[in-house]
This record gives structure tokens, C-alpha cells and sequence, in this order.
């Protein structure tokens, strides 16, 4: 195995191991062991595992605050506005399974006017926050919402996280 040939490609061109895989067809043996390579070189392999449990740890640590959050936090399609994941608080708050969240506006007494600021901001990509009036187990809750595009590290909207209270 010429692992100089193999490193000469990583340094000359900035192809890595499953880069060589697309433009290298003709080199696919060399492919798990450059990939290896690599990997021992950069000393990337402890750098990853330690990574993706530090990542891992956070998203269970903030699955389980979102779970156990008493405060109503939803995520919805950045494009659409359409619910994606509400938590139990504001299943509980709402009366809707999370299947139901959808019909989340008949819910609201001024269901026009928030409807209208929810589509604002969803092609503006603006800050939402109201207050309304909404109806859930027979009585009316006075609540409100706060939601916010989020945008990831390449400056792309990914999704909308928002968060209702009880006034």
C-alpha cells in the first residue's frame, strides 16, 4: 500500500476517506484503510467518540428539560408553520394529543389575527409574539407565545421553537 500516494491526495487535493470514495472509484481498496489513516493521522477517531457523546448528552439532557418543562414548547416547519413536536405541557394545556396539534387555531378565540401574525412571521422570518385568549377543558387561559426561526450555523433556517405561558 503506498500510503504517501494516499497522503499526497489528502494534502494536494483536501479529499478525506469518503470523499475518495466518490472521485476515486478506481482506488476503492485503498478506501478503509486511508479512511484509517486518516482517522490515526488527525487523530480524529477520540475526537469524534468524545464529540458525539458530548452531543449526545446534550440532547438528552434537553429532550428531558423540554419533557419535564411545565411550559408549553412546540417546534414547527420553518417553510409551512405546521406543528412538528409540541411537549406534554402543551398537550396539557391545549387538550390535543401531539397527533392533534394541527388544529391548534381552532383553539384560539382570535384565531384570525394570530393566524395572520403566525404566517407573518413565517415568510418574514420575524420574532412572533401575542397574546390570546384560548379555550382547553371548558375554560378560557389568557396565555403567550413567543417563537423565533432558529438558524443553524450556515445562516439557513432550519426550524421555528416557540414557547407559550399562562398569564
Amino acid at each position: 500500500m503506498d500510503w504517501g500516494y494516499i497522503k499526497q491526495l489528502i494534502v494536494n487535493y483536501g479529499v478525506a476517506g469518503t470523499a475518495i470514495i466518490g472521485a476515486w472509484k478506481g482506488y476503492q481498496k485503498f478506501i478503509k484503510p486511508a479512511y484509517l489513516w486518516c482517522k490515526n493521522q488527525l487523530g480524529l477517531s477520540k475526537k469524534f467518540n468524545t464529540l458525539d457523546n458530548v452531543v449526545h448528552t446534550h440532547e438528552l439532557k434537553i429532550g428531558s428539560l423540554i419533557k419535564l418543562s411545565p411550559f408549553a414548547i412546540f417546534m414547527a416547519d420553518h417553510e409551512t408553520g405546521n406543528i412538528i413536536y409540541v411537549n406534554p405541557a402543551w398537550c396539557e394545556m391545549f387538550d390535543l394529543t401531539q397527533e392533534a396539534a394541527q388544529g391548534w387555531y381552532k383553539h384560539i378565540l382570535e384565531a384570525d389575527k394570530i393566524r395572520y401574525s403566525w404566517q407573518e412571521m413565517v415568510t418574514k422570518k420575524i420574532f412572533f409574539d401575542e397574546k390570546f385568549t384560548i379555550t382547553s377543558n371548558n375554560k378560557q387561559l389568557l396565555v403567550s407565545c413567543k417563537a423565533v426561526v432558529e438558524k443553524n450555523k450556515h445562516d439557513k433556517f432550519v426550524q421555528i421553537v416557540g414557547i407559550i405561558v399562562e398569564l
